[in-house]
């Protein structure tokens, strides 16, 4: 979703960090009333969010990345 340019609304889980700036580029939400008030951010807002997520993923969570952190560590093996 990110990689569309979706804002996403999540509940929270351990490593969460490890993949989005939970401040920035993406809302996480712990009950109903936190979705609905996710829903009603402004627009502009809810884009820059979303933007963010966006360059997050198409910066750090392509395949290339993945292959590249994946042999690193193997390098240290």
């Amino acid at each position: 979703a990110a990689a569309c340019g979706v804002a996403i609304i999540s509940d929270y889980w351990e490593g969460f960090g490890n993949f989005f700036d939970i401040s920035d580029e993406i809302l996480i939400v712990t009950s109903t009333e936190d979705v609905v008030q996710s829903l009603c951010i402004p627009e502009a807002k809810r884009e820059r969010i979303a933007k963010a997520a966006k360059d997050r993923v198409l910066n750090e969570h392509t395949s290339e990345k993945r292959a590249d952190d994946f042999m690193s560590i193997l390098s240290r093996i």
